[in-house]
């Protein structure tokens, strides 16, 4: 891959791309190869710039040379074919109808929405949280 270190510490490095900016199937497909290494904590793209800012612990090695590896050839072809499934399930999942609510379940979500809120600004915060794990217990029992 074809790229320009821009900025390195110890725990991150900035690239840049020299060439066009990554799409969404690009990015996706390498912030996954990326992420399958144990030194790296985060991947962050920026499109307008072409940039990659990887943060890691660790060493940088086993980074670069992973995208010296990675062809941008083959990064775009497994990108087009990612973009082609991707429409194909589209085109072929069941449309799903989206139920509508009744009012008086309108209703009582509501209350339970105020409710809520006014738990999390009058409680404090460990009687506040204690509360809402009780209610997931309670859904979870349901």
């Amino acid at each position: 891959m074809n790229y320009r270190i821009m900025h390195e510490t110890e725990r991150s490095l900035r690239l840049r791309l020299r060439y066009a900016p990554l799409g969404e199937s690009e990015e996706a497909l390498l912030r996954f190869r990326l992420q399958k290494l144990p030194s790296v904590r985060s991947v962050s793209f920026f499109r307008q710039t072409g940039g990659i800012l990887i943060s890691f612990s660790g060493g940088r090695e086993e980074i670069l040379s992973l995208l010296l590896r990675g062809e941008e050839e083959e990064l775009r072809r497994s990108a087009r074919c990612l973009d082609f499934l991707t429409n194909l399930l589209e085109k072929n999942a069941p449309k799903r109808k989206e139920a509508a609510l009744s009012p008086s379940l309108k209703k009582r979500l509501r209350s339970e929405i105020i409710t809520e809120a006014f738990i999390d600004l009058l409680l404090p915060m460990p009687i506040s949280m204690a509360y809402h794990v009780f209610k997931f217990l309670e859904l979870e029992r349901m």
